[in-house]
């Protein structure tokens, strides 16, 4: 339902704009975003990437914590099953 929504969102706009319509603008280089997030902005990045990486290895190791043991053909109780 979602999906039909905004394919009809995105033909009614694509049919009333104007397809020659280009952005103003100067081109926004990587140099230039690099330069802009490791300005007055360094602490911020370096701390939310320390989180990433946390929430990372915390992801791996719940993971693994949650995989299913192997059968080893015995029961709950220790005796062999049939």
């Amino acid at each position: 339902m979602l999906a039909a929504v905004l394919l009809v969102t995105l033909v009614v706009t694509l049919w009333q704009g104007d397809i020659g319509m280009v952005i103003a603008g100067e081109t926004l280089t990587a140099k230039a975003v690099g330069v802009t997030l490791f300005g007055p902005w360094l602490l911020i990045v370096e701390l939310g990437a320390m989180l990433l990486l946390a929430a990372l290895v915390t992801a791996s190791h719940v993971g693994r914590l949650a995989a299913p043991r192997q059968a080893s053909g015995r029961d709950s109780s220790g005796k062999e099953g049939a």
